[in-house]
């Protein structure tokens, strides 16, 4: 039977309080370019070639998916894992975890999934208890999921209130032959004000000409984001280079926050948009 998509959207809270609007943001993601950000990392643990995707619905939103049935080859098995890049996190407080979640085809959406928030971002790392928060949901429990995007708040996140930078990552598995389980609007917030960590980086410096950052390190760049001070993410490179220059033209003057991974190690920085 070929299944389908209908979208709503209700509200779930884990702990604490419900939604705040004056927190931080450490990390949003809408998946509005249509394709898997860049920084993200794939699992694949069932091992059969679907994983999590991105897709854009035309009456709906664009998600990150993962499917237990697929109409060209029918029930499928899934374990699988998509993992955020490194959200850094350092000065913040009181993490509140927000993101939309639901089956696809009302008649079809009894998904199970687990997210898990982490400072590491392994298969072993997520489920590891000493390091990682997670949930499990079974969306048959909860009928307002079936078809329909729900919201849900996790606030339980105190076990990281000392840390400097976490993953989140959410996992499709013990379902099969429903259809397709949809996430949409992931974003981290909490108390505080990003802090900017202190990492030593060879050959490291940086320059800004007009309203293009220029970069330079010892080794290559794995990674370069750029955030404004809300800790929202303004832009995103992979350059495999040691030395790489971005355009901001869109953006308005004032500061933001720049931060590199170099060989596994992250480091940030100040700079002006005049």
């Amino acid at each position: 039977m070929k299944k389908t998509i209908t979208f709503l959207f209700s509200l779930f809270l884990v702990g604490g309080l419900a939604y705040a609007q004056d927190l931080t943001t450490a990390y949003s993601e809408d998946f509005s370019e249509g394709v898997m950000p860049d920084g993200w990392t794939l699992y694949d643990e069932d091992g059969d070639g679907f994983g999590f995707e991105v897709v854009e619905y035309e009456d709906g939103p664009i998600a990150l998916i993962s499917a237990s049935y697929s109409n060209a080859v029918g029930p499928l098995t899934p374990d699988n894992y998509a993992v955020t890049p490194a959200i850094n996190v350092n000065g913040l407080t009181e993490l509140q975890l927000v993101y939309n979640v639901g089956g696809q085809d009302p008649n079809w959406s009894l998904e199970t999934y687990t997210v898990f928030v982490s400072t590491g971002n392994t298969v072993a790392d997520l489920l590891n208890d000493e390091i990682t928060f997670s949930m499990t949901e079974y969306l048959g429990d909860d009928p307002d999921t079936w078809g329909e995007q729900q919201i849900r708040i996790i606030n339980d996140l105190e076990m990281f209130d000392d840390a400097e930078q976490v993953y989140i990552a959410f996992r499709h598995h013990d379902s099969s032959d429903q259809f397709i389980i949809n996430f949409t609007e992931i974003s981290l917030r909490g108390e505080g004000t990003l802090g900017i960590e202190d990492q030593v980086i060879d050959g490291f410096s940086f320059f800004v000409n007009g309203k293009d950052l220029t970069v330079k390190a010892g080794d290559n760049l794995e990674l370069l984001n750029v955030y404004n001070i809300l800790g929202q993410t303004i832009k995103t490179t992979t350059p495999n280079s040691s030395q790489t220059t971005v355009s901001l033209e869109n953006i308005s003057s004032g500061m933001y926050i720049g931060e590199i991974q170099v060989d596994g190690i992250k480091k940030s920085f100040k700079f002006v948009i005049q």
